[in-house]
């Protein structure tokens, strides 16, 4: 039953092709998806970093790793949206410098992604999101009709000083 599975086991959760239909029967219109699975350990491993430098069998390329599924998730969710509109991506969107924040802001932006989702304990390109340095960010997110949230989940909430460090 809709009503009753849940996680995994959920009609639609894995086979997202069945996920207009589970929420036609729902009552729901569209629905936002905050990351899961690949999405949200690849987050995982870039936000955490520092805190499995001393733990035995993890190697090095921790946030290189983390990155690349981060990425795969983003490119599936890319396809998925080919498949119905109303499900709307909150994709994470992790940079360590403003470039790289605007490269992967516009990846998105240009493929139909109208959400993004900063972790909670990573600034976006390591700067308070109020520096100026990330007006153009901001502005490419208004510009285009972005929502911009966080979402805590497996992160340490500002975990960072750098989210009050801004002029």
């Amino acid at each position: 039953s809709i009503w009753t599975r849940k996680g995994s086991f959920a009609p639609g959760a894995v086979d997202m092709r069945r996920r207009d239909a589970v929420m036609d029967m729902m009552g729901v219109g569209r629905q936002l998806v905050f990351p899961t699975g690949v999405g949200l350990w690849g987050a995982y491993l870039v936000m955490n970093h520092d805190d499995m430098t001393n733990m035995p069998g993890i190697k090095t390329g921790r946030v290189e790793y983390g990155k690349e599924l981060c990425k795969a998730y983003t490119d599936w969710a890319i396809g998925i949206r080919k498949v119905s509109k109303r499900m709307n991506f909150m994709l994470p969107l992790i940079a360590d410098s403003v470039d790289e924040l605007m490269t992967n802001a516009h990846y998105l932006v240009d493929n139909g992604i109208r959400g993004v989702w900063l972790p909670s304990n990573l600034p976006p390109a390591r700067k308070s999101p109020a520096h100026p340095d990330l007006d153009p960010f901001w502005k490419l997110m208004e510009d285009n009709n972005v929502t911009v949230s966080l979402h805590t989940g497996p992160d340490n909430p500002y975990r960072s000083m750098e989210w009050g460090n801004a002029p």
